[in-house]
C-alpha cells in the first residue's frame, strides 16, 4: 500500500500547486474554498456513488429515474440531491407541463474537478469511458 500512499499524495501536492500558480480566478480564496467545499460534499460514500451515476448521464432525470436507475431510497437521493443543487453541483429543471424537477450535473462543475486531478501536461479528459483502465492496468 505504501506506493500508493506516495502516490496518492504527490498528485494531491500537484493539484493543490497548480490551483496556487494557475490563474488568478482559480487562486482566489472563494474558488479553493468552493473546491474544497465541493469535495467534501461528494467525499460521503452515497453522494460520491450519485455524483459518479449523473456524472455519466447527458440529459435532465427525475429522482425517482436516478433512485431506480442507483437502486437507492428515492428519499436518500432527494437528499443528496438537494445537497448537490444547493452548492450548485447539480442543474435543475422543471418541466413546464408536469412541474416535476429533473436534474443534470453541471459541466462545469465536472470540468473544474477533472482540471483538479489531471495530471500535469496532459490533455483534457473528453469523456470517463476513454480513461477507463483495466483491473490488469492499474495492478501493474
Amino acid at each position: 500500500m505504501e506506493p500508493t500512499r506516495r502516490l496518492a499524495k504527490r498528485r494531491l501536492e500537484q493539484a493543490i500547486d497548480r490551483i496556487l500558480v494557475g490563474p488568478a480566478s482559480k487562486r482566489s480564496a472563494p474558488a479553493v474554498a468552493n473546491l474544497r467545499r465541493t469535495l467534501a460534499l461528494i467525499g460521503q460514500e452515497k453522494r460520491f456513488l450519485l455524483f459518479l451515476f449523473l456524472r455519466e448521464q447527458t440529459h435532465f432525470l427525475t429522482d425517482y429515474e436516478i433512485a431506480f436507475a442507483i437502486k437507492d431510497q428515492r428519499s436518500n437521493v432527494v437528499r443528496n440531491l438537494h445537497a448537490f443543487v444547493a452548492e450548485g453541483l447539480v442543474t435543475p429543471r422543471r418541466d413546464p407541463d408536469t412541474k416535476i424537477p429533473s436534474f443534470r450535473m453541471d459541466a462545469r462543475v465536472l470540468e473544474e474537478l477533472s482540471d483538479l486531478f489531471r495530471p500535469p501536461n496532459s490533455k483534457s479528459f473528453d469523456t470517463a469511458a476513454e480513461h477507463e483502465l483495466s483491473i490488469d492496468e492499474v495492478c501493474r
